[in-house]
Parts: C-alpha cells; sequence; structure tokens
C-alpha cells in the first residue's frame, strides 16, 4: 500500500453520522453517546463530553460551536464550543437521526417524524417548523435564500426566513444517503437504481441514468465525473456529456457501507467487513486497508493523507509515501 501509518486509536465505541475536521481537530459522535475532540497530527483527545442521548447524525460545526442532534431516549439538539465542550444551549426536540445543517443564523433540523424545523443558533430559540414526511438525506443549502429538504419520495425548496414550501418536486426514486455537492448542483443515487443530476437553484433534473440496483450510500464526484455503487457491489463511472455515459467499472460481491470518498486517483470504498478498497478509475483494485468492521464514516481527506475510521472506534492517520 503506498501509504504510511503516522498514527492510530481507539476513541469511544464507534463513530456514528457525520465527523468533522476544522483548525486541525477532528469532531465526531460516538455510540457511548459522547462527542470528541481529537488532534489530526497526533491523535491526542483534547476534549469528550457525555450526552444524554445517541449522535445518530453526527456533528455540525459553524464559527467557534458544535451542534449535535441526538435520538434516542429522547431528542435533543445542543450546541456546545468547540475549544472545550461546554454547554452553550440544549432545546428538547424530537429525535433526530440525520445530520444537521447549519446556516448563518439557524440550525436546520429534520425529525425522525418527518418535521423540518429551525432554531436560532445563538440561544436554540424556536424559528419555525414544517412537516414534510420522514427523511433520510440531511438538508442543504440552497440559493436565494433557500435550503433543499428531501422526503423519501420528494425534494423540496424551503424559505430559510419562514419555512414556507417554495417548490416541490417527486424524486424518481427515494433518496436514502445525503446528496453529492458540485456547485450549484446536488447529485443521489436512489432505491429505483436511478441516479440523477439536479440544480438546487429550481430543483429542474439535469440528467438521470439508471443502474442496475438499489444506490444506498452517497456517490462521490471528481471533476465532472460521478462515482456510483449499488447494494450487490458494482461499481459505476458516470462520465458527463449530452447524454451521460454510464461504464460498469467493477464487479464486487461486496457490501459497502459507507459513503464513496476519492483520494488522490483512487476512489475509496469502505465495507461491512471493515476493509478500505482503492480502486483505481477503471474498476481495478490498487490496495486494500483492513480495519475493524463496519466502515460506517467515509475516510476524511486531507491534504497530505487521510483519517480512516474503523468500527469500534478507531482511527488511522495515512500519509503518502
Amino acid at each position: 500500500m503506498p501509504l504510511e501509518l503516522v498514527w492510530e486509536d481507539k476513541i469511544g465505541s464507534g463513530f456514528s453520522g457525520n465527523v468533522v475536521v476544522r483548525d486541525s481537530v477532528i469532531y465526531a459522535g460516538a455510540l457511548d453517546r459522547k462527542v470528541y475532540a481529537i488532534e489530526t497530527t497526533t491523535g491526542r483527545e483534547l476534549w469528550n463530553k457525555k450526552l444524554r442521548g445517541a449522535l445518530v447524525g453526527g456533528v455540525a460545526h459553524s464559527g467557534d460551536t458544535l451542534f449535535l442532534g441526538s435520538d434516542r431516549p429522547g431528542g435533543y439538539i445542543r450546541a456546545v464550543h468547540s475549544l472545550d465542550g461546554k454547554e452553550i444551549w440544549e432545546e428538547r426536540t424530537d429525535r433526530i437521526s440525520v445530520p444537521l445543517l447549519v446556516t448563518d443564523d439557524k440550525v436546520i433540523a429534520h425529525t425522525n417524524r418527518g418535521v423540518l424545523l429551525a432554531l436560532r443558533t445563538w440561544d436554540g430559540s424556536f424559528e419555525w417548523q414544517r412537516q414534510l414526511g420522514v427523511a433520510l438525506a440531511a438538508p442543504v443549502q440552497g440559493e436565494d435564500g433557500n435550503l433543499v429538504a428531501t422526503t423519501l419520495d420528494s425534494v423540496y425548496r424551503i424559505s430559510l426566513e419562514d419555512g414556507r414550501v417554495v417548490q416541490q418536486m417527486s424524486t424518481p426514486g427515494s433518496v436514502t444517503s445525503s446528496w453529492a455537492e458540485t456547485g450549484s448542483y446536488l447529485i443521489a443515487g436512489t432505491t429505483s437504481g436511478t441516479v440523477f443530476k439536479m440544480d438546487r437553484r429550481d430543483l429542474n433534473i439535469v440528467w438521470q441514468v439508471r443502474v442496475e440496483s438499489e444506490v444506498l450510500v452517497s456517490p462521490v464526484v471528481s471533476g465532472d465525473t460521478v462515482f456510483v455503487i449499488t447494494r450487490p457491489g458494482n461499481v459505476y463511472r458516470i462520465d458527463p456529456g449530452a447524454i451521460p455515459e454510464t461504464t460498469l467499472i467493477a464487479e464486487l460481491e461486496w457490501p459497502v457501507t459507507a459513503p464513496l470518498s476519492r483520494y488522490d486517483q483512487w476512489l475509496l470504498l469502505g465495507g461491512a467487513d471493515g476493509v478500505i478498497r482503492a480502486l483505481e478509475v477503471d474498476g481495478t483494485e490498487a490496495w486494500q486497508l483492513a480495519l475493524w468492521r463496519p466502515i460506517a464514516v467515509a475516510p476524511i481527506i486531507m491534504p497530505d493523507g487521510f483519517l480512516a475510521f474503523g468500527g469500534i472506534g478507531d482511527i488511522h492517520m495515512l500519509v503518502s509515501q
């Protein structure tokens, strides 16, 4: 493997949801109901904070504040200082399992009961709420003062100011993972086997293609090229054009359990068996990295390497040799 291990450590009991890196610090929620801050250079734990519920949706970050949405035993949104984990505010909500969206002045959550709600970032006060339907994909920033929210059968443009539905469109299948974002466009796979590219400004579908089975994890975009993997483990490359060209590049017969990512010339895939596999753009396997199973969090790309997350809270910092 053309990578060198710089450090590895075990934190908590396994990671869940979004993991973010800011200013050389990893912020991660774990299955032991704690949020951790870890130095990227050494793996040293800076602090941890115990919370009431599981952080299924992970961590969101803005400025010097972390925002955390929790699931069982009860739903909460919390704001804590990123420097030391000290609580700023806490607000009771319904249970939350999808990642939060943080804008300039609002925290947006899509609850397990299908309610989209907005809280003020500085004190947690409620701004508005809107019943939409159950979601498995996180809300994302839109344009012109809107956000984009997704339910199992529809996508919406929602006014950030008051929660008003600006536009609604049916999706060509259920979107069950977070969008891949590229400029003004969003790309997702669906349970119907349709992969589509949508303009977040007006919800116009730019293109859509079909693959042989469900797409259950987020695609990855590299330049104008999109890579997706289906439930049975078939990897497709979608090349741009007036009619996008879809090419099957690998048949792995292997369950992928984390969103796809791209490092250097390789496509990185994390599986249920705890292995990260690196593929060339033509589907040829370049190398493997065995961690603890399963891989639930995608590797985070760093300037000179990447952070890999195993299934029992193990973190590994690797750099190019």
